[in-house]
């Protein structure tokens, strides 16, 4: 009787992962994890759109790029483009929940698929699918592969993280207004790429 008690603690409240010897039996249990991914297809790290939202930052507004400060003009969470991928204008006005939307939508079908044709994307967790994804939606769907990103693109064909951080610090445009703010990204994006809870 006193050997059910802590058995039946453990199958109920279970932490990350134990292993429990009840009578010459081993156990070992997984807790699952919230599910971190999302949209309509399941499959885009949510870890990556919070991260992407916590830079972004919502504007109902358009306004111009920061950089360039002209084109491309933005709006909502760092939308370039309509759902129809049309440019917007100034003066143009967006709801949060339609700039949500449009986030999501333009992540599942102009970010995604490319991410998924990087090697080795199947054995990344969420946090590392994260990260390269706030990276992407930041710089472009397309940079592996990429003579401008080739130093990012070497690290991620041969699974070479000790460099990772390094490399993605390299991507701050230097000297300009925004290299600040882009060095916070790029080091936020690492430590989610190294988070392993």
């Amino acid at each position: 009787m006193y050997e059910i008690f802590p058995l039946a603690f453990f199958l109920f409240n279970p932490p990350k992962t134990t292993e429990i010897k009840f009578q010459n039996i081993e156990i070992i249990i997984h807790k699952q994890e919230p599910d971190l991914y999302g949209g309509r297809t399941g499959k885009l790290p949510l870890t990556g759109v919070s991260l992407i939202k916590k830079f972004e930052h919502f504007y109902a507004h358009a306004y111009p790029d920061p950089l360039t400060m002209g084109d491309p003009i933005t709006i909502g969470w760092g939308s370039t483009t309509k759902l129809d991928g049309s440019k917007w204008k100034m003066g143009d006005v967006i709801t949060k929940k339609a700039a949500d939307d449009l986030l999501i939508y333009q992540l599942e079908h102009d970010y995604l698929p490319q991410l998924e044709e990087i090697p080795g994307w199947d054995s990344l967790n969420v946090r590392q699918r994260g990260a390269l994804l706030s990276f992407a939606y930041n710089l472009g769907a397309n940079f592996y592969g990429d003579r401008r990103f080739h130093s990012i693109s070497t690290v991620l064909n041969w699974r070479d993280w000790k460099h990772l951080k390094s490399v993605l610090i390299l991507y701050r445009n230097p000297g300009t207004r925004v290299e600040e703010g882009l060095k916070r990204r790029r080091l936020t994006e690492a430590w989610l790429f190294f988070q392993l809870h």
